[in-house]
């Protein structure tokens, strides 16, 4: 696999977090972790963004993948305690290979297809965007096994330096430019059996394993896009109280129009701070179902798409001095967008939503019957 560009940035701060424990921040202390809640992680991922944003969801990716490791071990008390104290004592950092061409985002269906073979699967296939997939000690991904069986989708752990790996370097994207997210390409790639750590169906899962690791997926996420939007909101705040207004004396700030339309936005930002706590309180407590938890975190992950509009909000409050090419603040907006497209998209959670308070089974993709897709 090629590898990344040594000196730079993000090769820089992945050293630094590195260094004080980031990749096994959620690992139990048990496990020579950080043993860091949920809540704790939202926070820095938060704080993260703020030093810069394409860096913070690149690292988010690792930190999802242990959480699916972290919610294997909770639900199964398997082996996978042994992924997860490796990940923490030996500092490996986790790429996210989910993403496909043409998948929409959806995390439980592949066009990677994997053969059995003796000992294990050969896999082939494409994964794109995979953020800082490029400096990865391991990736996480899923893939479909070609055997006629029900739990076809595998889930699995491998050395970013296995054979057949490939890492093609096409990220270009208007922002998140520090997240690296470039393309892999799988050729002929063996994983071995004791790689493979879940197993289900393609399309459907209403397993805890599942549940909970999609609500790390988007409360995370989301406190990225939140810490962005406080860096905003700060970034603004000042440049109202100081920028004069119509030729005068007086400044922005000083106006009721302006105090008015920066409140509303506070109002929003606040609703989803506060939304977003109180999903990361009750995946930390795990007083509800799983189901009640992530129906929460989807409405969270849906509602959070205001923050791009916020965004554009706060860049007419601002004015013309917002619209340069150097300004800080578009280079935040840029950055927020991709929040438009971040699965679980809203059309998605909106589905979900909806199947749920129907009763109906639940997707983690826009079709009408998972037989649709299989078919």
């Amino acid at each position: 696999m090629a590898a990344a560009q040594e000196d730079s940035f993000v090769e820089r701060a992945a050293a630094l977090l590195g260094q004080h424990g980031y990749f096994g921040l959620p690992v139990p202390a048990d496990f020579s972790g950080a043993g860091a809640s949920v809540l704790a992680c939202c926070a820095i991922q938060a704080r993260l963004a703020q030093a810069d944003a394409g860096l913070a969801i690149g690292m988010n990716m690792h930190l999802f993948s242990v959480g699916v490791i972290l919610e294997q071990w909770r639900v199964k008390q398997d082996l996978s305690w042994a992924l997860l104290e490796a990940v923490a004592t030996q500092k490996r950092l986790i790429a996210s290979a989910f993403a496909e061409p043409g998948l929409g985002g959806s995390i439980l269906r592949s066009t990677c297809c994997a053969e059995r073979v003796s000992g294990g699967y050969v896999v082939n296939g494409i994964k794109t965007p995979c953020s800082i997939v490029g400096r990865s000690d391991l990736i996480c991904l899923q893939m479909v096994s070609t055997e006629p069986c029900e739990d076809n989708l595998l889930v699995a752990l491998i050395p970013a330096s296995s054979e057949g790996l490939t890492v093609l370097p096409t990220w270009s994207a208007m922002g998140m430019v520090h997240s690296e997210s470039d393309t892999l390409k799988m050729e002929n790639v063996f994983v071995p059996d004791d790689l493979v750590f879940y197993k289900t169906r393609a399309g459907q899962d209403d397993d805890p394993v599942f549940v909970w690791s999609l609500c790390w997926f988007a409360v995370t996420a989301v406190a990225i896009y939140i810490g962005i939007a406080g860096k905003a909101l700060q970034m603004t705040t000042e440049h109202l109280a100081r920028a004069k207004y119509s030729g005068g004396q007086r400044t922005r700030a000083s106006y009721p129009e302006f105090q008015t339309s920066l409140g509303a936005i506070v109002d929003r930002y606040l609703l989803l701070a506060n939304a977003c706590k109180n999903v990361a309180r009750a995946m930390d407590e795990r007083r509800d179902p799983p189901q009640v938890v992530l129906a929460s975190a989807l409405s969270l992950r849906s509602s959070a798409v205001d923050i791009a509009r916020s965004m554009a909000d706060l860049s007419e409050l601002c004015g013309g001095m917002s619209y340069g090419q150097k300004s800080p603040l578009a280079a935040l907006w840029k950055d927020a967008q991709a929040i438009l497209y971040h699965p679980p998209t809203r059309l998605v959670c909106h589905e979900m939503l909806g199947r749920m308070a129907l009763g109906q089974a639940m997707f983690y993709e826009l079709v009408g019957q998972t037989e649709d897709c299989l078919a």
